[in-house]
């Protein structure tokens, strides 16, 4: 049991982490249009936002409006914007992962049940 429980923590910490950011691919003006639209981004997301003036930034949406992309501890004006990536879960990632711990933790478990009923 104490095997188990083990294995599901451990593969809950590798889901959180099977995550990259990817591109948004469009021109600089049409990005901040589907921005300003709120087509893109939305609170709660990771975002790495690259500005005119200030290079790349990582902030987390706590709001969008018309003029600001919003984070915890800043706000990028979007007519600054010239690129972005969000952060995305990668599923097949995250699955083929928990698979393999879960296998593995299986054969653990089988061992140790197997060692507990044979005495040599």
């Amino acid at each position: 049991m104490r095997v188990v429980l083990i294995v599901l923590l451990f593969s809950v910490s590798l889901i959180s982490g099977c995550a990259t950011f990817e591109g948004v691919e469009m021109s600089s003006q049409q990005l901040r249009d589907e921005i300003r639209k709120g087509e893109i981004i939305k609170p709660g997301d990771e975002i790495v936002v690259f500005t005119k003036k200030d290079g790349a930034l990582a902030l987390v949406v706590s709001e969008v409006n018309s003029v600001y992309i919003i984070g915890l501890e800043s706000r990028v004006e979007i007519d600054d914007v010239v690129a972005l990536q969000l952060r995305e879960v990668a599923v097949g990632k995250s699955v083929a992962v928990v698979g393999g711990i879960v296998a593995v933790g299986a054969f653990i478990f089988l061992l140790n049940a197997l060692n507990a009923t044979v005495e040599i």
